[in-house]
């Protein structure tokens, strides 16, 4: 499963390559569950995920609070293997 993010412009946009078909489209939410002021939404998206304020490492061996589709999409990609992993009968791509 190839998982991408669906950008970061708060348009109606058509995104690539999450836009592609077999693409996993991530865009964001915010913490209360609404779409994130900045994440973009067309037909294309398949998912939400929280993409607001997520804690993420970064140089220097310190932490800082970030916000994009690009911090959605792990979240995306984790529930989806989860998922995946419970069933086995899923086609795989290959």
């Amino acid at each position: 499963l190839i998982v991408a993010a669906a950008g970061n412009n708060n348009q109606y946009l058509i995104y690539y390559p999450a836009a592609y078909d077999g693409v996993l489209s991530v865009a964001a939410v915010d913490s209360e569950d609404k779409r994130a002021y900045f994440t973009n939404y067309h037909y294309k998206i398949d998912v939400s995920a929280p993409g607001v304020e997520i804690l993420s490492t970064v140089p220097d061996n310190e932490y800082r609070k970030m916000s994009g589709t690009s911090m959605a999409s792990p979240v995306a990609a984790a529930v989806a293997a989860c998922a995946a992993s419970r069933r086995r009968q899923w086609p795989r791509v290959r």
